[in-house]
This record gives structure tokens, C-alpha cells and sequence, in this order.
């Protein structure tokens, strides 16, 4: 059985023109991982809109309300992550860890190469 790298991985996602002196490196675009998104809750404070400075006291919410609310702001947290500005400033910087890990690798082998990271889609999107 083939782990997740294997099968996402293909032949020509690493090619080398030895005409152009140039090293290509094809990667597909980061995604949004919603398990990693988790509520602080002893850092969060829940903010009464309706009675605003004269709310008193801390708002105690039941299991399922917190598991509500919870749901709630994480599904508004992910919609915005996946705003094509965030999309497009994390292939950035996958790009320059990328470029910054494999760089000295290519030079090594020969300093006339050139490396180029081109950021893909998936297939399936």
C-alpha cells in the first residue's frame, strides 16, 4: 500500500533541462487542513453585541451550545482561510521554503543550474 506522498507524487513533478540548464520543480498547492483549527477556550471571550458594555458577568454556555458556537466560528474561520488571498499568500510561501530547502542542493550538484518551483492546482479542483 502507498502512503498519501507516494500516490500525490509523480513522475514529472521533478524535471531537468540540461539545454536551458534549468531544474523544475512541480508541487501542488497548499489546502486548508480544518483539523488543525481548534477554539482556545480559555482564551476566548464571548462579546454580548445586544448588550454590549452592559453585559455582567461571565456567559456560561451549555455543552452543546459551546459545541454550536464552536462549529460556527470554525466553519467562519475556514471560509475565510480559503479567501483566494490566503490561498495565494500561502502558495508564497510554500514556494520560498521551498526554493530556500532545495536551492543549495541544485547549486551543489552544479552552480549553472537554475531552479524553478511551479505551484500546480490538483487535478481533482
Amino acid at each position: 500500500m502507498k502512503d498519501e506522498f507516494e500516490e500525490e507524487n509523480r513522475d514529472d513533478d521533478i524535471t531537468v533541462d540540461n539545454e536551458t540548464k534549468a531544474v523544475t520543480v512541480n508541487v501542488l498547492s497548499p489546502e486548508l487542513n480544518t483539523d488543525s483549527i481548534s477554539i482556545d477556550h480559555d482564551k476566548t471571550q464571548i462579546f454580548d453585541e445586544e448588550r454590549g458594555l452592559l453585559a455582567f458577568g461571565d456567559l456560561k454556555l451549555s455543552q452543546e451550545q459551546q459545541n454550536d458556537y464552536d462549529k460556527e466560528e470554525i466553519s467562519k474561520i475556514q471560509e475565510k482561510l480559503n479567501e483566494q488571498i490566503y490561498l495565494d499568500e500561502a502558495a508564497k510561501y510554500a514556494k520560498t521554503n521551498i526554493t530556500d530547502f532545495l536551492q543549495p542542493i541544485v547549486e551543489g550538484v552544479s552552480p549553472e543550474y537554475k531552479l524553478n518551483i511551479v505551484v500546480k492546482e490538483p487535478a481533482n479542483n
